[in-house]
């Protein structure tokens, strides 16, 4: 019995480090190549496994496909495994999740050159499977946290959370693609600095440009 029991937990550990080999493989096969561009025995064979173990534990290309965004939606995300962002208010919050999300977009420029072919493919199909399948959850918990900020008095209740959402997101995004260039503008102060551009961010997003008057 123990020797079966020794055999099972050693065939799960080769089953567990040959699913991470094929999603490897796979991150960086659809993020070079895209996902037309990319086929199951090519990542089997960077894998250095055969093309039945792919749909042994991924069911299909797309099943596949699938896992890698979700995979690497997880590790953009500052709101990964669950964690919440604590600080004391709503303005610090966002702040923070600015810039640990710039921070990860940097750390994983593969993940993010995949999710914008994704925004620029003409297929419907798969956006609706990133929308619902993969982003959907964490876009989310980035809204509940804008309004957890009307609930407390911090933001006015007339701002729609979803937009404050997708324009720190879409900032983010804008940020990450342009920074090589922002850095040889002569106005451009904080191209360098992830937390100087995530400060002014979110200042700007919770406080608006307009001065107040009487």
């Amino acid at each position: 019995m123990i020797k079966r029991s020794a055999s099972r937990d050693q065939d799960s550990q080769t089953s567990g480090q040959g699913r991470e080999a094929i999603l490897s493989a796979a991150k960086i096969q659809f993020a070079e190549q895209g996902y037309h561009g990319t086929t199951l025995s090519l990542i089997a064979a960077h894998a250095k496994v055969c093309k039945a173990n792919i749909f042994h534990h991924f069911g299909s290309k797309e099943g596949l496909y699938l896992a890698v965004l979700k995979d690497y939606c997880e590790q953009l995300s500052p709101l990964r495994g669950g964690r919440s962002i604590s600080a004391p208010t709503c303005r610090e919050q966002l702040r923070q999740f600015a810039q640990i999300h710039l921070e990860n977009m940097f750390n994983e420029p593969g993940a993010v050159q995949l999710f914008l072919r994704e925004l620029l493919a003409q297929d419907s199909h798969r956006k609706e499977m990133l929308a619902k399948g993969v982003l959907e959850g964490n876009f989310a918990r980035l809204v509940q946290m804008v309004r957890e900020g009307q609930a407390a008095g911090e933001i006015r209740s007339t701002i729609d959370p979803a937009v404050l959402a997708v324009a720190l997101l879409g900032a983010d995004v804008f940020f990450f693609m342009a920074r090589d260039v922002f850095q040889h503008f002569r106005d451009v102060s904080f191209a360098e600095g992830v937390e100087d551009y995530s400060k002014a961010l979110s200042e700007i997003l919770l406080t608006g440009c307009l001065v107040e008057r009487d």
